[in-house]
């Protein structure tokens, strides 16, 4: 009887389902089917960042920090543990100027949600997209009552928030980055300075650069004039006034800006 009950096919699918959800539960499934390159060259670079910071002690103030968040936000499948469930809110909204204001959110979901709401084929390539060449607006949908135009947060994380969300929330309401940097600052520039004062002269010098990446991104690029702006200030040689600028004028470019800032 138990040689009839194996050979049935029904045990056998059993079997393969439980060794399904086991592979499909493993980091090693998680790694390879559904990371993507910039995943690995991102891992790769922190590892760059640990050599410089340790064996060189290359400003390891900086260098470590950043280099072990580089390495922990790009471990495929950690965002939603890390940061919270990714997803998006759309809004209606009121224009003033160039800048949109949401008024009345109509909808929060993941980006599964969005599309079973929408009963479109979204990516969340193709939302940063709007939110970018677009200004965030999501045209000519209905969606919850509201017919019309929608404005697409750029905020991601939406739920069961985990403790990077509230770490961030220090560095997206400013708080961290003067603290930080401020005591930074202090020990490695003042003496390099004090030793060598001519070297106010590359800071100078840093604001032609500020002009020369603004037309480049916004002329070259096709970067709107606020993004340009961001990206520019990573030539002003300071890393505390790059996030600033950033989170006020171009917020969804602050971790590219943030690393940027802090790699040259």
């Amino acid at each position: 009887m138990l040689i009839n009950a194996l050979l049935q096919g029904g045990f056998w699918n059993e079997v393969g389902e439980a060794l399904e959800n086991l592979w499909k539960s493993t980091g090693i499934y998680e790694t390879f089917l559904t990371a993507g390159w910039q995943n690995y060259v991102m891992i790769a670079i922190s590892f760059v960042l640990f050599y410089l910071a340790i064996v060189k002690k290359f400003e390891p103030l900086l260098m470590l920090p950043i280099a072990f968040g580089m390495f922990i936000v790009n471990i495929p499948g950690v965002y939603h543990v890390l940061f919270g469930e990714k997803g998006y809110v759309l809004s209606e909204f009121i224009k003033d100027g160039e800048t949109y204001n949401a008024t009345h959110e109509v909808f929060r979901g993941t980006l599964s949600e969005l599309n079973a709401a929408l009963g479109g084929s979204y990516t969340d390539t193709s939302i940063t997209d709007i939110i970018r060449t677009s200004n965030g607006i999501l045209e000519n949908v209905t969606l919850n009552g509201a017919t019309g135009d929608l404005l697409i947060s750029s905020k991601q994380v939406i739920r069961d928030f985990g403790l990077f969300y509230y770490i961030y929330k220090g560095v997206d309401w400013v708080i961290f980055p003067p603290i930080i940097f401020l005591g930074i600052g202090c020990m490695t520039d003042c003496g390099p300075l004090i030793a060598n004062p001519k070297s106010m002269i590359i800071g100078a010098a840093a604001q032609l650069g500020i002009f020369l990446t603004f037309f480049g991104a916004h002329c070259l690029f096709g970067y709107s004039a606020t993004e340009s702006g961001a990206i520019a200030i990573i030539g002003g040689a300071d890393g505390p006034t790059a996030i600033y600028v950033t989170q006020r004028l171009a917020p969804d470019l602050l971790p590219a800006i943030a690393i940027s800032a802090y790699s040259y």
